[in-house]
C-alpha cells in the first residue's frame, strides 16, 4: 500500500475569533476578539467580510470574556484593507483604532484574514 506525507501548508481554521492582545495600557481590557461574517450567496461577487470587534476582559477564574461594547467594520478578500467604522464609547477611542489598524496591518492578521475569507466563501 502506498502512503504518502502531505504537508499542511494552510492553518486550521477552527472558527474561533482572532485575538488582537496587549492593547495600550489603561483601558482595563485585555485584548480584543475579532469575529467576521461574509454573504452565504455562491452566486454574490462580493469581496468584503464584516468585521466585529469586542473586549475581552479576563475572569477571576482566568479565562476570558467578551464584553460589550463593539466596534463594527469591513475587511477585504486578502485582509489587506480594512475600514472600521468611528468609535463611539470606551474602550474604543481614536487612539484604540488606531493601534486596530497597526495591528491589523501585521502579515499574520492578514493572513488570517485572507484564510478565513477563503474558507468562509471557498
Amino acid at each position: 500500500m502506498y502512503e504518502a506525507t502531505v504537508p499542511v501548508s494552510r492553518p486550521v481554521d477552527d472558527g474561533e475569533p482572532l485575538q488582537l492582545l496587549e492593547p495600550p495600557d489603561g483601558l482595563g481590557v485585555d485584548g480584543f476578539a475579532v469575529s467576521t461574517a461574509a454573504c452565504d450567496n455562491p452566486s454574490c461577487a462580493c469581496t468584503s467580510m464584516a468585521l466585529l470587534i469586542r473586549p475581552i476582559r479576563s475572569a477571576p477564574n482566568g479565562t476570558g470574556r467578551l464584553q460589550a461594547p463593539e466596534l463594527a467594520g469591513e475587511a477585504n478578500a486578502d485582509g489587506q484593507l480594512i475600514a472600521l467604522d468611528r468609535p463611539s464609547s470606551e474602550p474604543f477611542t481614536d487612539e484604540v483604532v488606531d493601534w486596530l489598524y497597526s495591528r491589523f496591518a501585521e502579515s499574520p492578521h492578514q493572513a488570517w484574514l485572507a484564510e478565513r475569507w477563503r474558507r468562509m466563501r471557498g
